[in-house]
Order: C-alpha cells, then structure tokens, then sequence
C-alpha cells in the first residue's frame, strides 16, 4: 500500500476521488428529497456546452463549464417554480438545449478533438494539483 502511494499522480486521484464521493453522497440525498434525481446527469450534457464554449472561446473550458452549469441549475430552478413545469420536464429541456449547443460550438471551433473528448470521458489519473483543490473547494 506504501508504494501505491508513493505517486503523485494516485494520491491526487484518491484525493480528489474521496472528495467528490463526500460531496456527491451528501448531496444526492437532498436531490432525491427534491426529486431532482437526474440534474446531475442534465447538468453533464450543460456542462458539455460549457466546454464548448469555453474551447471556442479560447478560455479556461472548467470555469466556463462551472459557470453555465450554475447558471443552468438556477435556471431549472426557476421554469420549475414559475413555469409549474415537472423537474423532469425542466431537466430534460435545460438538457437538451445544453446538448445541441454544444455539438454547435464544438463544430463551430473545431474542437472535436483530444481536448474536448478528455473533458467529456476524462481520466481521474491525469488530475492536476488545481483540480483536487477545486474537488476540495466544491465539497466544501
């Protein structure tokens, strides 16, 4: 067990495993209270927007990803309160809206590439110092 340790690359994975797992566990038993079950996997297909946007834009994709992704929770948020639509319903079109956008700017930019494959299957091996601080800074 020592020696799996001893790299860099499998501490910071564990690490920012062990995180997100905290994060993920607390925080899906508030989503199924609410029945908003499925807004992590809306707000994958958002978040894909964001990476798009984000390689098209030529800036950091994450941090445009982390921003459309906020924007988009609030944004199902309110149509389920003021519109009286299902949360499913909101989800799914929040969804596929985020979806279809990014398939746009992703060929838009010509990005479809190694860079946005890796955002979109990623490899928790390859996490940089800065992702397990920003796994540690969200689970906070």
């Amino acid at each position: 067990m020592e020696a799996f340790l001893s790299y860099g690359f499998l501490q910071r994975a564990l690490l920012a495993g062990i995180f997100v797992a905290i994060a993920c566990a607390l925080l899906g038993v508030f989503l199924i209270l609410r029945r908003d079950a499925m807004i992590g996997h809306g707000l994958a297909h958002i978040s894909f927007a964001g990476v798009a946007l984000g390689l098209f834009l030529k800036v950091i994709p994450l941090a445009v990803a982390l921003v459309i992704a906020v924007l988009a929770a609030l944004g199902i948020m309110k149509l389920k309160e003021n519109a009286g639509v299902y949360g499913d319903t909101a989800i799914a079109i929040f969804s596929s809206v985020g979806l279809a956008l990014g398939i746009l700017l992703a060929t838009l930019a010509h990005s479809f590439n190694v860079d946005l494959f890796s955002y979109l299957f990623g490899d928790i091996l390859a996490i940089g110092a800065s992702e397990v601080w920003l796994s540690i800074g969200l689970a906070a």
